[in-house]
């Protein structure tokens, strides 16, 4: 019974490499040449006389067009056939997807230069258009004609043609705003996309571990910078230096101490959290003070704060107060967790 099924076997293994022969336009000969093989070894082989070495199996395969389960299983690998099928129907659907957007840019493009030709007799608002639509390219077809980084590439074009949009923009209709508008688009991108860039970038080791670090630092740079812009636009830089930048400075002095804390403060993460938790009580609690202080000019005082005063009408210091109690509040426990956390793990290592 074995021998019947073995027999059964050679006999389909070899009806089978004849089929994918032929069907590969081969002869035996010319099959048996690209193996470096007689013509009897393959003849063995399609009449079921003998198996071909295992050694051979990554050639007949690609001399055959077929994947190695295939030739072991000597049969089609119809999974397989529908994944290559369903590739192959998508990369049309996204062909027919390019396509028909490049024609549609194109006849808009030129409806808008046809059209603003003939009424105005010169190109102005035709470039806007222009702009316009390398934005809307660079989200729907940049993603697709790119092969490799095509987050990289999308992200990159994206930005490009914001810039080159609100350039157009200034040479069109003028105005003092396209400092602003460029740095805002600038720190945009830089505080959504730059985590995503210096991950995949290739930095010199003394700052590939402080990547978090970085973009904390170039968000800073690019926040100071279109404030700079922002007040020297509106023709009170005098405010710079009194104002802006101090108020500027405090608004960043929490998301770099939650930086500081959790990256590089080397304590257990109970206590990381404490000193966030607390640092945002006390932040919240100055603010007041700290914006009428420099906005109005008059000394800085702590808010003040009746305890015995509860109400609709009572001071916003009792809020801020309340605010403040609850922060150390869970920051005090989060200590306390912090200093469980720490006698548990000593005692396991014992």
């Amino acid at each position: 019974m074995k021998e019947e099924t073995a027999l059964r076997d050679k006999h389909d293994f070899g009806r089978f490499i004849a089929q994918k022969r032929k069907e590969a336009g081969l002869t035996q000969h010319e099959l048996a040449a690209r193996l470096y093989l007689t013509d009897t070894a393959v003849s063995k082989w399609e009449r079921g006389v003998t198996y071909p070495d295992i050694t051979l199996i990554s050639a007949i395969c690609d001399a055959l067009h077929i994947t190695e389960h295939e030739l072991i299983t000597a049969s089609e690998d119809l999974h397989q056939l529908e994944i290559e099928k369903q590739a192959e129907k998508w990369k049309r659907l996204v062909r027919v997807y390019a396509g028909i957007l490049l024609a549609a840019y194109g006849i808009s493009l030129l409806v808008c230069f046809i059209c603003n030709l003939a009424v105005q007799h010169t190109l102005s608002w035709f470039f806007i258009a222009l702009a316009a639509e390398a934005v809307a390219f660079s989200l729907t077809l940049t993603p697709v004609l790119c092969k490799k980084r095509r987050g990289l590439w999308t992200f990159g074009s994206l930005y490009l043609s914001l810039n080159f949009l609100l350039i157009v923009c200034r040479v069109q209709y003028g105005g003092e705003w396209l400092l602003v508008a460029l740095l805002a688009v600038a720190m945009g991108f830089a505080a959504v996309f730059l985590p995503v860039v210096l991950r995949q970038a290739a930095l010199p080791r003394a700052l590939s571990s402080h990547k978090a670090l970085v973009c904390l630092l170039a968000d800073t740079v690019l926040l100071f910078l279109l404030v700079t812009a922002s007040v020297c636009v509106t023709g009170h830089s005098a405010l710079l230096l009194r104002t802006a930048y101090p108020i500027t400075l405090y608004g960043t002095l929490l998301p770099w101490l939650y930086l500081l804390a959790i990256r590089y403060l080397r304590v257990n993460p109970f206590f990381r959290v404490a000193v966030c938790t607390a640092g945002t009580g006390i932040h919240l609690f100055l603010l007041d003070s700290v914006l009428r202080a420099l906005l109005n000019g008059v000394r800085f005082t702590l808010p003040a704060v009746h305890l015995g005063e509860w109400g609709v009408n009572m001071p916003n210091g009792n809020y801020l107060f309340l605010i403040l109690a609850i922060c150390v509040v869970l920051a005090f426990v989060f200590v306390v967790g912090g200093v469980v956390w720490s006698l548990t793990r000593r005692e396991v290592r014992r």
